[in-house]
């Protein structure tokens, strides 16, 4: 169960890419932003506590040296399905976690943006569906 929290938790943190609609070397160079990936990530983890799952810190670190270490063109796959006009999975992904912390009454302010910020485009736009 862990290891799944640690993975939703880590790419409900890629939702900022697609709210700033920026790639690797885009986020690296503004740390304020960089830091809201990690502050996502931390909100899943807090979560996953408050129902029972710990997930251990490390997975901060991890997370960070490996988006440090990505190509700079690099753009997850939330992002590209944006930029071509496709369904997202922000409410199965930012959007479930903002509601899972409101039933364990977990703050998850950064979710919640990146949820309201893609909710508009997550049933595709221009015609396109997936």
């Amino acid at each position: 169960m862990a290891s799944m929290w640690q993975k939703f938790a880590a790419i409900c943190g890629m939702g900022i890419f697609s709210v700033v609609r920026g790639d690797a070397a885009t986020l690296r160079r503004a740390p304020e932003t960089f830091n809201l990936v990690l502050a996502a990530i931390r909100e899943g983890m807090d979560v996953a506590t408050a129902r029972g799952v710990y997930l251990d810190s490390a997975l901060l670190n991890y997370v960070k040296t490996f988006l440090e270490g990505l190509p700079g063109s690099f753009k997850p796959s939330m992002l590209v399905d944006l930029e071509h006009g496709r369904r997202l999975e922000v409410e199965a992904l930012n959007g479930t976690l903002a509601r899972l912390g409101r039933e364990v009454g977990v703050p998850t302010p950064v979710n919640d943006f990146i949820y309201a910020c893609l909710k508009p485009y997550a049933n595709g736009i221009n015609g396109h569906s997936g």
